[in-house]
């Protein structure tokens, strides 16, 4: 009688089932067959809201940025097989996530200082991409981008501002024996000045685009047009909004740096400010601010007179952990770093007269 092995039979359909399975796999690779993307950015009615209902709402919650997997790309059966087999992967975790940019074809930029690198996160076609600043960088923080597509990014131990290409590529530094502590960076179209926050120099500096510096004003003190500790900026409108951070205020300039007005106190009220950290404006010329120690977000007309406020420490939607940077875009969707809980929240700003 022929003898067979024990584990014959069994093998048998094994190899079959594998077979099968690697055909399959092949037919979905040639037939492109992955699960739509669907959409991100985008409200549903179980959104969080600011103000609470019945108040009409000014601030709708869109989602956040944690990982790469928060662009929901379509994934292939491929995809889904080996995810299930041997783990989801969490590619591009922001670390401390600071500067933020939304470039002209929609790819949000994410400054991360602890990774030291700039996260890219394609909002139109889902791609993700990483640019390494290991070698560039020490602490990068703030971001900005200029009409040519280089991009600027503030490194405050070096006491100077990388200026790369878009491939993440050096091509050249700024540097200045003025400038002791670059944090927030902001660039003007309307006179090609990028406008560099000099925390440590209690100034702003404004330099072109050789890294020369064509204008400074500031200086240590509380009175209208002295700083201290300066931190986030923005330019919008022909103005110069500066998170004047230990004088607890913000401050307005025009891009000569004549100061126009400035708004804010140190105080628990609303209104009031801990740490001012970060500063941008909607396209209505409100104000918003991000206090790091009220782990909040204001909101101000042009005056400086308060509309509203949101945000709390936490976890949730629209809480906090020590935001660090806010970015507004031309749809008038807000960005804003929360860098203790790892993510960047997305909110949509509603128009109205708040």
């Amino acid at each position: 009688m022929h003898e067979t092995n024990g584990n014959s039979f069994s093998a048998a359909p094994k190899r079959r089932a594998c077979k099968a399975a690697a055909a399959l796999l092949l037919c979905c690779a040639a037939l492109g067959c992955a699960t739509p993307p669907g959409e991100i950015l985008r409200a549903n009615q179980n959104s969080p809201t600011w103000p609470a209902p019945p108040l009409e709402p000014r601030v709708v919650c869109l989602g956040q940025f944690v990982t790469a997997d928060d662009l929901r790309p379509g994934k292939s059966f491929w995809q889904k097989l080996i995810s299930t087999m041997f783990g989801a992967r969490q590619p591009g975790a922001l670390v401390t996530p600071q500067g933020l940019l939304l470039t002209a074809s929609r790819e949000l930029l994410v400054v991360d200082s602890a990774g030291r690198c700039i996260h890219r996160f394609g909002l139109d076609d889902r791609r993700y991409t990483q640019m390494p600043l290991n070698e560039v960088t020490q602490t990068p923080i703030g971001i900005a981008m200029d009409t040519q597509g280089r991009l600027y990014v503030t490194d405050p131990p070096a006491s100077s501002i990388a200026v790369l290409d878009q491939e993440g590529k050096l091509l050249s530094r700024f540097s200045s024996e003025r400038m002791l502590r670059p944090t927030g960076i902001a660039f003007s179209q309307s006179n090609s000045l990028l406008y560099v926050a000099d925390t440590s120099g209690h100034r702003v500096l404004a330099f072109d685009l050789r890294g020369r510096v064509k204008l400074e004003f500031g200086g240590p003190g509380g009175h209208p047009g002295q700083f201290n500790y300066p931190t986030g900026l923005s330019v919008a409108n022909g103005r110069i909004y500066v998170c004047d951070s230990f004088n607890f205020r913000v401050q307005i300039f025009d891009l000569a740096g004549e100061h126009i007005r400035s708004f804010g106190e140190e105080g628990n009220r609303p209104g009031n400010f801990s740490l001012p950290k970060a500063v941008a404006v909607d396209g209505a010329e409100h104000i918003w601010v991000v206090d790091a120690r009220f782990e909040n977000i204001q909101a101000f007309d042009s005056s400086g007179r308060l509309l509203m406020a949101f945000g709390e420490e936490g976890w949730e939607a629209g809480q906090f952990c020590l935001p660090g940077a806010i970015f507004i875009d031309s749809a008038d969707r807000m960005f804003v770093s929360d860098s203790y809980n790892r993510r960047v929240q997305v909110f949509q700003l509603r128009p109205g007269d708040q």
